[in-house]
């Protein structure tokens, strides 16, 4: 789905290590029984939610989203990773796509390892330069694995390793401020987000349950660029991927998640 643009009121619908060594996450001290968890909050080198402005490539923001937030944990500073790299590089991610699958992104991700957003910079616009080889070669961080998680008990720990790409259904996040979204249907996605986290809050008085999920309409959408939306609906838990990220480092590689 297209960016979003300007959001108006509206209801709510170093040290390397070994390749196979697990890196701390800022979750080694929770329980996925906790009644919450953000990366948002735990991670103090949280990059900033992204904008892809009028290009439909809200599936490599999700994805890339995922990766620069563990990659930004290990490295102690706030690095966002390059999405216009994937615009440029791969024939299967397109603007013009409302909505590009995830798949496509993950299987070129394995393949190549991505620069930082400083070296290769967001255009949000397509074909009208080449692919930066030399940017691309310079890449410091790649997806190693990624599965599929279902339900809230396998979102919720797999969530302990890392941020979650994930779809949902993209209408249903148009105008939204603050508070929860409870009426998304699980129909039909045609939108990809990144969970980082869950929590509980109230809606009528009662406790409603949710995921926090970063978005890629920039920072002035929703809260801070994120939305909250009640579990088990949207269709997000049949929709989650869990990912393993390779980091390239000047000593070695490392690796930070679940199938470390």
């Amino acid at each position: 789905m297209r960016g979003g643009g300007p959001v108006k009121p509206g209801q709510a619908r170093e040290v390397p290590v070994s390749l196979n060594r697990r890196l701390p996450t800022p979750s080694d001290s929770a329980s996925s029984n906790s009644r919450q968890f953000n990366w948002a909050y735990r991670n103090p080198y949280y990059p900033d939610a992204g904008n892809q402005l009028g290009c439909g490539v809200c599936g490599a923001f999700a994805v890339v989203g995922a990766m620069e937030i563990m990659y930004s944990h290990v490295e102690k500073e706030a690095i966002h990773l390059s999405k216009q790299q994937l615009v440029d590089c791969d024939d299967r991610v397109n603007c013009d796509d409302e909505g590009v699958k995830l798949r496509p992104v993950f299987q070129y991700l394995k393949r190549n390892y991505l620069a930082t957003e400083d070296r290769y910079p967001y255009r949000g616009t397509q074909g009208d330069q080449d692919c930066n080889r030399r940017a691309v070669k310079a890449g410091v961080a790649r997806i190693l694995s990624y599965r599929r998680v279902r339900g809230e008990e396998e979102i919720k720990e797999a969530l302990r390793d890392g941020p979650l790409p994930a779809s949902v259904i993209g209408s249903y996040l148009e105008g939204y401020e603050d508070g929860i979204i409870t009426n998304c249907p699980n129909t039909e996605t045609d939108h990809h987000v990144t969970i980082v986290g869950y929590g509980v809050g109230y809606v009528d008085g009662e406790e409603t349950p949710y995921y926090y999920i970063r978005n890629s309409w920039g920072t002035g959408y929703g809260l801070g660029g994120h939305a909250k939306i009640k579990r088990g609906t949207c269709n997000i838990e049949k929709t989650a991927y869990s990912i393993t990220i390779e980091r390239r480092t000047r000593g070695g590689f490392s690796c930070f998640g679940g199938q470390c």
